[in-house]
């Protein structure tokens, strides 16, 4: 189940314009140094802050701001660039189940707001 796949449907509803898993061992991404980020996480951090910009043009523009609209099309390009890379980073089984929960919890947030 692509994590990215409610959210793509919500923003495009929002712009106008999963099945679980089984049980995985622990991978590179649970036990790597803490200090450390992964790729995968820097994604999820870019996608997450994404969302965060959405959320607060959507507001925006639900409150009568015109230019919000303008905003909103350049953070729904931004969106779907990073959905892409978080897709293909969990295809190819990049993603750890931590990281897929995280993923859902984004979703999250971009539904509540539409609400």
């Amino acid at each position: 189940m692509m994590i990215v796949a409610l959210i793509c449907g919500v923003m495009v509803a929002g712009c106008g314009s999963g099945g679980g898993r089984g049980q995985s061992t622990p991978d590179a991404n649970q036990t790597e140094d803490a200090t450390a980020k992964s790729e995968e996480d820097k994604l999820l951090d870019e996608m997450e802050k994404i969302v965060d910009d959405f959320i607060s043009v959507l507001r925006a523009a639900q409150s009568g701001d015109v230019a919000a609209m303008t905003r909103n099309a350049a953070v729904a390009q931004q969106f779907q660039e990073i959905v892409q890379k978080v897709n293909l980073a969990e295809a190819d089984g990049k993603l750890s189940e931590t990281q897929i929960e995280r993923g859902k919890k984004i979703a999250e947030k971009i539904e509540t707001a539409m609400r």
